[in-house]
This record gives C-alpha cells, sequence and structure tokens, in this order.
C-alpha cells in the first residue's frame, strides 16, 4: 500500500475506534499523531532495505513481533499503568490494518506472516519480483516508473487503495 494510504487509514480506524468506543478512544492531536505514527511503524524496514521487493523480510512486518509487543505492553501496563490502554489497542489495531493491507496490495513482495520461523511470503495476487528490483529510495527511476506502471494495472488493487484514501479523507472532516 502507498505511504498515503497508510496515513489516511491510520485516521479512519481511528474514528472507527472512537464511534465504536468514544470514552475509549479520543480523537485529538495526540491521538491522531500516535495513530499515524503506529499506522507507518511497519515501514521503516522500507529504509534498510536495498531492494524494494525484500523490504518486508524483516520484524518490523512480522505479525508476531506486534503481538509480543502487544502482550508485553499490556502486561507491563497492567503491572505498572503506565499509560491508557487505548493506546494498546490502537497499536494493535494500526499494526494489524498496515500488515493485513500490505497482503491485499503486495505487487513486489509480500508479508512474512510467520518469519522468522518461515520465509513463505503471503499475498492476495501473485507476486512478480522483477518489478521491486530496485532501491527503494529511487524514485527517479526508470525501475520505478516501471513498478508503478505494473502496480496500477491491478483493479481490484487500485480499487482498494482509492477505498482507503477516500475513507480517510472523508473521516478527517466527519
Amino acid at each position: 500500500m502507498i505511504f498515503l494510504s497508510h496515513i489516511l487509514s491510520s485516521i479512519f480506524i481511528l474514528k472507527v475506534l472512537h464511534y465504536a468506543s468514544p470514552s475509549e478512544f479520543p480523537v485529538n492531536i495526540y491521538s491522531i499523531a500516535l495513530s499515524i505514527f503506529f499506522a507507518i511503524l511497519p515501514d521503516v524496514d522500507f529504509f534498510m532495505s536495498d531492494k524494494l521487493h525484500s523490504h518486508r523480510k524483516t520484524l518490523f512486518h512480522a505479525p508476531l513481533s506486534f503481538i509480543i509487543l502487544f502482550l508485553a505492553g499490556f502486561l507491563a501496563n497492567y503491572l505498572f499503568d503506565l499509560f491508557p490502554f487505548w493506546i494498546l489497542y490502537l497499536f494493535i489495531a494500526q499494526a494489524a490494518f498496515h500488515l493485513i493491507s500490505d497482503i491485499i496490495t503486495a505487487r513486489s513482495c509480500g508479508i512474512y506472516v510467520f518469519y522468522p520461523f518461515s520465509e513463505k511470503e503471503y499475498s492476495l495476487f501473485h507476486l512478480e519480483k522483477y518489478y521491486g528490483d530496485f532501491h527503494p529510495m529511487r524514485i527517479a527511476s526508470k525501475e520505478y516508473r516501471r513498478f508503478w506502471k505494473h502496480y496500477l494495472k491491478n483493479k481490484i488493487l487500485l480499487g482498494f487503495e482509492l477505498f482507503v484514501i477516500v475513507a480517510g479523507i472523508i473521516s478527517l472532516f466527519a
């Protein structure tokens, strides 16, 4: 999923949680900033990768690491009352949506669901490594343009991205 979609989806997820439990999930500058941070956290590996098609092969895109962080945070918070529990729930909701949406929108690299125990990639659509065989920071390259041409050919994927973007924009004003 593109970076903008992850940011806008974070606002949408926060608003859904707020409407489901207004007393539990506040909507303010603090919660919005946390929401965005949690939603883009898995993509830290983007900056550590040599190739776009391998940027998700880290603990940042492994569901197990987020489950462990959530459980450790839950236990620490239960014992020491460090922060409101809604922060943990927001964290796990954003991480889960990020990883699920990356499975849906994967084109050149999937999600290593059971990493580090398995290196099998999961994606909704067939992965084509060829299109992600370039450094992710080379945005002015012909390989980058080739990737985006390939990415935008899939109408279901494009529809999902547009839905998330529109839902995020609407949630900004709702």
